[in-house]
């Protein structure tokens, strides 16, 4: 028998069968390494939820001055208001992200929201009153029966910024990002009417410069943050627009005071 034979052949089986086992556990490693990266920077798309909460001069309602009674309602409807008026809303939003090899765990990203704020209960409740006095010292029928629409807010910003996140624990990491970029305000139409006449307030959309600021916690697929922004301010622009049944139609352009517009967002974000 050729034992040397045999035990060179054992040899090569031998040493086949450790680079298999070598070429296995490599592999292994590698895509642990990559998981790891991928949880741990979350690059690529994500969605998120928001409940939008106005700050400042945009939430609030009660200015009164110079016994001026219709400021009290905000910007909207007054030319010497800096109020919004704007109750709670929510919102919807998308962000892309990607690494900053230079610099570990920061990102670059980008992303879109639309934010919807109707006018507070306050604001509503007060313009209705307004209405109801204006039926109760008209005797007409024609007063009876007014519709009314009242507008909304809907708030687009586009940013750009950074996001940096670091591991509190293997699936638990706190992030802080920073955004700039541009604002789209708009606001729906005013209008109050009856079958003889009626009003229509249409307002210009406005762009201005915006930020914000965020900070949050992210379990792997999901994250939970607070968000400020500082969406910019602007002047109301628009038209009225009156008419009745006898005489038409009459319309008349307006330029009023800048609103300004922030608020603070609650996000719930899901990870792709």
């Amino acid at each position: 028998m050729n034992f040397n034979r045999r035990g060179t052949e054992a040899k090569q089986k031998i040493n086949t069968y450790t680079m298999k086992k070598i070429v296995i556990a490599i592999s292994i490693l590698m895509m642990s390494i990559s998981c790891g990266e991928i949880f741990a920077q979350k690059d690529g798309f994500s969605l998120h939820l928001s409940g939008v909460f106005p700050n400042g001069k945009f939430g609030e309602f009660d200015e009164v001055n110079n016994n001026d009674e219709m400021k009290r309602v905000g910007a909207l409807f007054n030319e010497q208001s800096k109020t919004g008026a704007a109750g709670t809303g929510f919102g919807l939003g998308f962000k892309y992200q990607f690494p900053i090899p230079q610099i570990e765990n920061l990102r670059f990203l980008i992303g879109a929201e639309v934010m919807w704020n109707p006018l507070n209960s306050d604001a509503k409740d007060y313009m209705d009153e307004i209405l109801e006095t204006a039926k109760a010292e008209n005797e007409t029928a024609d007063y009876m029966d007014i519709n009314t629409t009242f507008p909304n807010y809907l708030n687009i910003p586009l940013m750009a910024g950074l996001n940096y996140s670091f591991g509190l624990t293997e699936k638990v990491k706190l992030y802080g990002e920073l955004g700039l970029g541009l604002n789209i305000r708009i606001a729906t139409k005013f209008m109050f009417e009856n079958e003889e006449e009626g009003v229509t307030v249409k307002y210009d959309n406005a762009t201005s410069f915006a930020y914000q600021l965020g900070v949050g916690v992210l379990f792997d697929k999901v994250s939970i943050g607070l968000h400020w922004y500082n969406l910019g301010s602007v002047k109301v622009k628009g038209e009225v627009t009156s008419y009745d049944n006898y005489y038409g139609s009459e319309s008349e352009s307006f330029t009023w005071k800048e609103l300004s517009t922030s608020m603070l967002t609650l996000k719930v974000g899901f990870h792709f």
